[in-house]
This record gives C-alpha cells, sequence and structure tokens, in this order.
C-alpha cells in the first residue's frame, strides 16, 4: 500500500481587502465570420474567412486584482460551481507551491481571503500544474518537472486545510517490447518513468492520473494513465495499474456523470503542431477503454469544457487558433463494453479563429450561463473571442487585454479564463469572466514583483 504524507505542509493564512486597481471599457471591434471546419470531413481544411459587423460590447477591469504571489507566474486558475464556494476564485501560483483564494465579492471586487501553501519546498525546475476539485472538500493538484512528479490533495473548503502528497517520481512501467515512442523508435521492454502528470480524477472508487511522459531528451514515450484503489478517509493508494493511451501526451482528464454512472475522458493531445490526437474514454469501474475518438493532425489540449446541458464539449488547440467541438450524447451507452468501439463520428469539426501570428493557442475556453456563447483566449494575440453557438458563424472579437505591451514578444498576455458559476445580474453582479493576464511590463505592474493580475469582463453575451 502507498501511503500520502500528510500534515506535513502547513497552511498560511491571509486576509487582505484590495478594492479595483483599474477599471477600463474595452472598445469595440470589428469582428469576423468563421464557419465550422467540415462537419462531413472533420480532417479537412477550414474554409476561407469573412468579415461582417458585429462588436462585443465589453466593459473590462483591468487590474481587478493585484495582489497576486510575486515572482511566480500562474498554472490554474478556477472558479468552483460547489456548494460553499461559490464566489471564491482559486489561483495556483506555478513555482511558489501556493494557492490564492480570492472572493470575487457580490459586485466582483476580490480581495484575497486565504493562501494555501501546498508545497512550501518546491525544488527549482518543478512546477505546480492543473486544479481538480472531486467535490466540495477535495481537491487534488499536480506538480511536474525534474523529477518532482508528484499528486497534492486537500480540502478547499477548509480553513486550514491538511495538505496530503502522492509522491510519483519513482513510479515507473514497463511496456512490451515493440512499443514505440513518437519518433518510432522502441522503448518496450524498459522501465520507463511515467512523467509529468496532467492533474487527476477520482471515479469508481479509484484515484486516475494521466501522464504525458517526455523523455529527458523530450521525446514522447507511450502516454499512459496511472489509477490507484483510492481510500479517501485516510488518503491511502494501493493496487497501482496502468493504461496506455491510444495516442500521445495526455493532457487532461475529465469526469463525466451519465445516467448509468460516471466515465473519464481522456485528451491525447499528440505530439506538437502534428498530432494525431485522440479522445479516449474510459469505464472506471471496470479500467478499459471503452470508446475512443480519433481527432487527426490537431492538438486539443487539457479538460473538455462541457455545455450546461452536457450535449456537447469543446476544446482548445494547443498550436493553432482552434476551437474542436464534440458530441457527447448518448456515452452512457458505452458502460460496462468489453472492447473500445470506434467513435470517429462524435469529433463534430470546430471553429477557426482568425488570427494575424503564425503560431497560436486558445489557452482558456468557458461556456455562457446560458449555453448560447462559447468564450476563448487565444494566448499568443491577448485576443478574447465569444461565439454565438446559436448562430456559429458571427465571432466577436475584442482585443482588450494587450495594455502597452506586445504579445508578438509575449508581453501582456490573456492566458487563463474561468466564467463565474451562476447567472449574472441575478446571481452576481460585475464580470462573468475572468481572466489571469501573465507577463506584464515591469512598467505596467501595479507590484513591481508581481507579474501578473486578474482581469474582469462584464458583457451583455452571457
Amino acid at each position: 500500500m502507498i501511503s500520502f504524507v500528510s500534515g506535513r505542509l502547513p497552511l498560511a493564512a491571509a486576509l487582505l481587502v484590495a478594492a479595483l486597481s483599474g477599471c477600463d471599457t474595452g472598445s469595440s471591434r470589428s469582428s469576423s465570420n468563421t464557419t465550422p471546419l467540415s462537419l462531413a470531413d472533420p480532417g479537412g481544411t477550414v474554409n476561407a474567412l469573412a468579415t461582417v459587423s458585429s462588436s462585443l460590447n465589453a466593459q473590462v477591469r483591468l487590474d481587478a486584482f493585484t495582489n497576486l504571489q510575486a515572482a511566480d507566474s500562474p498554472s490554474a486558475l478556477a472558479l468552483p460551481d460547489l456548494v460553499g464556494l461559490q464566489g471564491a476564485a482559486f489561483v495556483v501560483g506555478q513555482s511558489s507551491g501556493t494557492i490564492r483564494v480570492l472572493d470575487l465579492g457580490a459586485s466582483g471586487q476580490p480581495s484575497l481571503q486565504r493562501t494555501i501553501t501546498v508545497d512550501a519546498g518546491l525544488a527549482s525546475g518543478v512546477s505546480l500544474g492543473q486544479l481538480r476539485f472531486v467535490d466540495q472538500t477535495l481537491a487534488l493538484v499536480s506538480a511536474a518537472g525534474s523529477g518532482g512528479e508528484a499528486l497534492y490533495l486537500f480540502d478547499p473548503s477548509a480553513t486550514s486545510p491538511v495538505v496530503s502528497r502522492l509522491d510519483l517520481s519513482g513510479v515507473r512501467h514497463t511496456w512490451p517490447a515493440g512499443t514505440l515512442n513518437d519518433r518510432g523508435t522502441d522503448v518496450g521492454a524498459q522501465a520507463l518513468a511515467l512523467s509529468f502528470p496532467a492533474g487527476g480524477a477520482v471515479a469508481g472508487g479509484r484515484l486516475w492520473i494521466p501522464s504525458s511522459n517526455f523523455s529527458a531528451s523530450f521525446e514522447l514515450n507511450p502516454g499512459a494513465v496511472t489509477h490507484y484503489r483510492f481510500d479517501r478517509a485516510n488518503r491511502q493508494v494501493s493496487d497501482q495499474q496502468v493504461i496506455q493511451t491510444t495516442s500521445f501526451n495526455p493532457t487532461g482528464v475529465t469526469r463525466l456523470a451519465t445516467p448509468l454512472g460516471e466515465l473519464l475522458i481522456v485528451t491525447n493531445t499528440g505530439p506538437y503542431a502534428t498530432g494525431p490526437a485522440s479522445l479516449d474514454v474510459i469505464d472506471p469501474d471496470t479500467a478499459r477503454i471503452v470508446g475512443t475518438i480519433p481527432c487527426g493532425p490537431r492538438n486539443p489540449v487539457g479538460t473538455l469544457v462541457v455545455a450546461p446541458d452536457g450535449r456537447r464539449a469543446y476544446l482548445g488547440s494547443q498550436s493553432a487558433a482552434e476551437v474542436y467541438l464534440f458530441d457527447l450524447e448518448g456515452l452512457s451507452a458505452l458502460k460496462g463494453n468489453a472492447s473500445s468501439q470506434d467513435l470517429s463520428a462524435r469529433f463534430l469539426g470546430g471553429y477557426s479563429l482568425p488570427g494575424a501570428g503564425s503560431t497560436h493557442f486558445v489557452s482558456g475556453l468557458a461556456v455562457s450561463a446560458s449555453g448560447r456563447y462559447l468564450y476563448a483566449v487565444d494566448f499568443n494575440e491577448s485576443r478574447l473571442w465569444a461565439l454565438d453557438l446559436t448562430q456559429p458563424e458571427l465571432v466577436f472579437e475584442s482585443r482588450t487585454f494587450a495594455r502597452g505591451g506586445t504579445p508578438a514578444n509575449f508581453e501582456n498576455q490573456a492566458n487563463l479564463l474561468a466564467r463565474r458559476p451562476g447567472v449574472p445580474g441575478v446571481d452576481f453582479s460585475g464580470p462573468a469572466l475572468w481572466l489571469l493576464t501573465i507577463n506584464l511590463r515591469a512598467s505596467e505592474r501595479a507590484d513591481a514583483n508581481v507579474s501578473f493580475v486578474l482581469d474582469g469582463v462584464e458583457f451583455d453575451k452571457n
């Protein structure tokens, strides 16, 4: 039995009320018409883009909250829709080993509620990564790099949570002879590190951890999902098993509730800018891949953003200005399958976002409370888009996060995006969207030592 190390990580708590340090109104900009990727041929080329007249009438609160971790960058932004956590924003510091918990307030004026110290002793080269909520009393955050692979567990609702650490740095797996890496090299019959975990999930009484498995020379070894029998009460794991994914580079796992029980969907991003990519559907009760959605030579990344009705889901691209669309309706029929089904028809193509640069990364996605609009951030251009899903030919553009910097020089870039749970104007006032903007130029920092801030967006596309 593998046990977590518990109780050695202290919680640092602080209270600070921060007024808005900036509240700007973003100018309306022309928008562009985008056509979906061919639904009949998801691997087809994107149709030409036409221009239409429209605007995103957004009120932007730049520097809505600036008291974030000094000398750090964010790795995750989460606004959980869970009992007792509504109105809270969790900002994970990549290298500080801390999570700042903000209270967004009834009118959208954030204040620092507390700081959770996940690991005060992160080694150089080790970074915290994805944050996932199992429920209101259990959250998971992964860490990777320089042999510091780990998964941390804590109670996000506790004032002073005890943080438990599962050391993953020594986890290895031997694949059968003839198993190839992404360069076509046989890497079978040898113990390979299962490195770079990408978050985690709890389902079927087990703890599930996907990992990208980069080698020391940055080749991609076979993708894997490691899973353990999970004793939640004692925070202990046992019975380690490994599933090989159908494509390289797993970058996220999504827990999906269905009428017949839970499913897990693993995003396999594939090698950068080349793919091929896929989504693997795992039945956690049988620990089998029961279906695979091939995505072709694209790079969908991270966890699925699921529409409120649960029928559709979206992923952004790691290497292009594209958003991909998937059909989730009726997936519960896969429960209990003894073999995997080809689910190619469930990849419905997607949308191409116009962009001026040669490289792009859709680093943040969210769906509106009504389910009508999809929000997307193109990191390389520091640009926010709102797509009307009832009229997908219309894409509304708002370039409101550039400040005085130049995104092409990686300055002042909108990065992570999250929607506040609830209905704007009913459950809260103020911004419905919150973004973390990073790489602030020194001349534009409210605090000389803090290079990222929380920005808010309030508009009528809800």
